[in-house]
């Protein structure tokens, strides 16, 4: 888990972790303009992990050609404004628009794609439009994953055929 909270001191770098070059003065400390407060967290406890994401405007998916990318509708089922690589699971399954055509989420294919979605997400929507984006990738979650959703699709798609050949066999 990522946590970005603007205004903050700058942070600690993990090892492994540092700003750009372009970001650090000459002692390799973030300069003044790097003032977010990141910390990486792993293993949090659910409930403690579902407040973290409750409290998220933007959530950042990056893994390139995922399956599927439950974290992805993670974000989306807690009201974040999701920003995901466009490829695979989260491009053809989880951020696609709705039927009436809102969006559910952002996509984005590299890293000049990232930062063009998350200055839209923070910057240019404001908060009404990313409430609206948020609100539109909630009803997504409901409609698509939640288990009534599951259940239906399997019935629809599985038991249905299943039953139909069943019965043409039998007559």
């Amino acid at each position: 888990e990522l946590g970005l909270k603007e205004g903050g001191p700058a942070p600690p770098w993990p090892e492994g972790c540092h700003p750009s070059p372009s970001d650090q003065d000459d002692q390799g400390t973030a300069s003044p303009g790097t003032d977010w407060d990141v910390q990486f967290r792993t293993n949090v406890p659910l409930q403690e992990m579902q407040a973290l994401l409750g409290q998220a405007d933007v959530g950042i998916h990056t893994m390139r050609d995922e399956h599927f990318g439950i974290s992805v509708v993670e974000f989306m089922a807690a009201g974040a404004v999701v920003i995901a690589h466009n490829s695979a699971g989260p491009a053809l399954d989880i951020v696609t628009p709705l039927p009436d055509g809102r969006r559910t989420g952002l996509l984005a294919d590299d890293e000049a794609g990232y930062a063009a979605r998350l200055s839209e997400a923070l910057l240019e929507l404001g908060s009404a439009g990313r409430e609206e984006l948020a609100k539109a990738g909630r009803e997504a979650v409901r409609h698509r994953f939640a288990q009534e959703a599951f259940e239906q699709t399997i019935a629809s798609r599985l038991i249905a055929p299943l039953r139909a050949a069943r019965s043409k066999k039998g007559r």
